[in-house]
């Protein structure tokens, strides 16, 4: 009974620990590039405009159909982007190529 208690601890802090990687590792930044992921097939047409009346650049396309990548503050684009069905995170130079 105490090996699957302790199997069962370990496994819970590994997916904690892994957890915080994943976290640590898509937040978006406070200042910088981030991803905009469309979720539902949504337009970001909208979202974009408020984005960009609050101070974000379109930098270029996302590498997933439809995101783009903006550059500007997290607060202002995480408020433009509030009550669209999007995914705001890091904009990762592995997958979304040179946003510097």
């Amino acid at each position: 009974m105490f090996a699957v208690l302790r199997s069962s601890s370990l496994m819970l802090q590994l997916l904690l620990i892994a957890g915080v990687i994943g976290w640590a590792a898509l937040r978006p930044p406070a200042r910088g590039a981030m991803l905009v992921v469309p979720m539902a097939g949504e337009s970001l047409a909208p979202a974009l405009a408020r984005a960009v009346a609050q101070g974000a650049g379109l930098l270029k396309e996302g590498p997933i159909a439809g995101s783009l990548i903006l550059v500007g503050e997290r607060e202002a684009i995480a408020d433009a982007l509030a009550g669209s069905s999007t995914l705001l995170i890091a904009a990762p130079a592995r997958a979304c190529g040179d946003v510097a």
